[in-house]
């Protein structure tokens, strides 16, 4: 449990950037996404990354979170994103839970 949580934490520092804000804005975003597609577990993830890297009271979090969950509503209804923005944060998503379940994965041993 310990090493799923090490490569979560990974995830935060794998995001194209330079500053470590930008890095905590697209896992605000992820977390808000996720929330927005009703995935509980993948949304629970997201927000354990962001309580240990102790952003739970930055506004700009919060808004980002709110980001997130507009962009997934607007895709669940249109089928598509507008923007290169929203492009880019379903990119993340998708990066996000291959690295979670990637990592679940590889604890699974199957000795027959």
């Amino acid at each position: 449990m310990k090493k799923l949580f090490f490569y979560l934490l990974l995830t935060v520092a794998i995001f194209p950037s330079t500053s470590s804000a930008t890095r905590h804005e697209y896992i605000c975003k992820i977390a808000g996404y996720y929330e927005g597609i009703e995935d509980r577990f993948l949304h629970a993830l997201a927000l354990r990354v962001i309580e240990k890297n102790r952003m739970t009271d930055e506004v700009s979090c919060q808004s980002e979170i709110k980001f997130g969950n507009n962009v997934a509503h607007k895709y669940s209804r249109l089928g598509k994103v507008e923007s290169d923005e929203e492009l880019q944060l379903q990119m993340h998503a998708k990066h996000f839970s291959a690295l979670v379940y990637d990592a679940i994965l590889s604890k699974i041993k199957l000795d027959w």
